[in-house]
């Protein structure tokens, strides 16, 4: 896909970002050249090339699969995608590191309310410390030993 220009790169975003799991097909994605170039804010001449381009056979990919294509027609609209489960696990590793980031970040904010919690703890036992030596200190002024 090297050098195929932005819109076969834009085309083959929107089909990771869209393609559906089908039991027949691994994964499928419903492609209207019309209503993608309004999406994409291209034209349906430019986008329609790009499918053609990512239905098209490619010596150069690095997937040998289908003689290199990464789209297959099964129907008017609709694709098959042929890397899909390989696409389908970087969505599932970033769906995976979304959850640890957010997982990271309600751990912080816990560690910082417990450490937040126990600071004030023992201010609080330190100021009754302090505040007990000086009754005591006051109680012993008058006191002769």
């Amino acid at each position: 896909m090297v050098g195929s220009g932005a819109h076969v790169f834009a085309v083959m975003g929107y089909v990771i970002s869209h393609q559906q799991p089908d039991p027949e097909y691994g994964g499928i994605v419903s492609l209207n050249a019309i209503t993608l170039a309004a999406t994409l804010g291209e034209s349906v001449e430019t986008v329609q090339r790009a499918i053609d381009y990512l239905c098209s056979p490619d010596p150069k990919s690095t997937t040998p699969d289908e003689e290199g294509r990464r789209l297959v027609q099964v129907s008017q609209f609709d694709y098959r995608v042929v890397n899909y489960r390989k696409y389908f696990a970087i969505k599932n590793k970033e769906d995976q590191r979304e959850g640890n980031r957010q997982r990271q970040i309600k751990f912080r904010e816990k560690k910082k309310t417990a450490t937040q919690e126990r600071d004030e703890k023992r201010r609080r036992t330190e100021a009754d410390k302090a505040s007990k030596l000086i009754y005591q200190t006051e109680d012993n002024k008058g006191v002769k030993t």
